[in-house]
């Protein structure tokens, strides 16, 4: 049967928890692909991780997983996941995170009906020390740059997909900045939130924070690189980008530990596109 969605599942060393999440999934439409993508992880872990695609597949029939034989990081693992999709659509999720037990056959009929390229898709953060939070992305009535940069929160048509640049810190900072452009507006998946997001969870899949030293001061010469760049452009526009970019000085602190991280340079891209987009939004001249 042709697939219409493919959720893209990440994991990495972590095969309780991804036990976990695919337990939570009771059935699978027979139009969705889950693809387990597993980023070069250890071969005890491995082991585990085989057994709860086994045992997930004997209940629902659904489940793939890919092995990588390299670890490629978070953005090399998407990309993977991506070209190995055979749906129309594509749903990142985090291994470590939770996919409701209803929402894939709401997510599967939001795409169905959808003229959009794009559904955000509302979660719940769980944190650790109890609180939640709760999103609604239909109510906030959100402009596509407005509604976060996290890749599990849209699910996006394979063929409006852009690439995530590999090996970077905060890929879905880079990855959103150049995707929300092909997003000029978007659908909701309705019925409430589809995902629960564990903030902070330890050994997450997606985390780099073990791999870096982030000093206690601030970087002058990066700080000072980054106030002449918005100073140069209208004051209107350096308002109405600042909010987007509130942790981007915090990652022009960051110093990296290991070699195969890299600053992306399309923070400053994205910077210079967006200045040229609001200019013509709002007629700046």
């Amino acid at each position: 049967m042709r697939k219409v969605l493919s959720v893209v599942i990440l994991t990495h060393n972590q095969p309780r928890e991804l036990a976990r999440l695919l337990g939570n999934l009771r059935t699978v439409p027979k139009e969705v692909e889950i693809i387990i993508v597993d980023d070069h992880s250890n071969d005890e872990n491995v082991a585990d991780a085989v057994e709860a695609v086994h045992q997930f597949h004997n209940v629902t029939g659904a489940g793939r997983y890919e092995y990588l034989e390299h670890w490629a990081g978070c953005g090399g693992a998407r990309n993977y996941g991506v070209k190995a999709a055979q749906g129309d659509w594509v749903w990142f999720v985090d291994g470590d995170d939770l996919i409701e037990p209803d929402a894939l056959p709401r997510v599967l009929d939001a795409v169905r009906r959808t003229g959009f390229g794009t559904l955000l898709v509302d979660y719940e953060i769980r944190r650790q020390d109890g609180t939640f939070d709760v999103t609604d992305f239909e109510a906030a009535g959100l402009k596509p740059w407005e509604v976060g940069i996290m890749a599990w929160s849209k699910v996006i048509r394979k063929s409006y997909l852009v690439p995530f640049r590999e090996r970077i810190m905060y890929e879905d900072n880079d990855w959103w900045m150049r995707q929300c452009f092909t997003c000029r507006a978007y659908g909701v998946v309705p019925g409430g939130p589809c995902y629960t997001y564990h903030q902070l969870a330890a050994g997450s899949a997606t985390s780099v924070i073990e791999r870096l030293k982030i000093p206690d001061g601030a970087d002058p010469a990066s700080v000072r690189m980054l106030d002449s760049f918005l100073a140069e452009n209208d004051p209107k526009l350096t308002e109405a980008i600042a909010w987007l970019f509130e942790d981007l000085a915090a990652l022009l602190k960051v110093r990296v530990d290991a070699a195969r991280y890299r600053m992306p340079e399309s923070y400053f891209d994205a910077l210079d596109y967006m200045i040229k987009y609001f200019k013509r939004m709002l007629r700046v001249r």
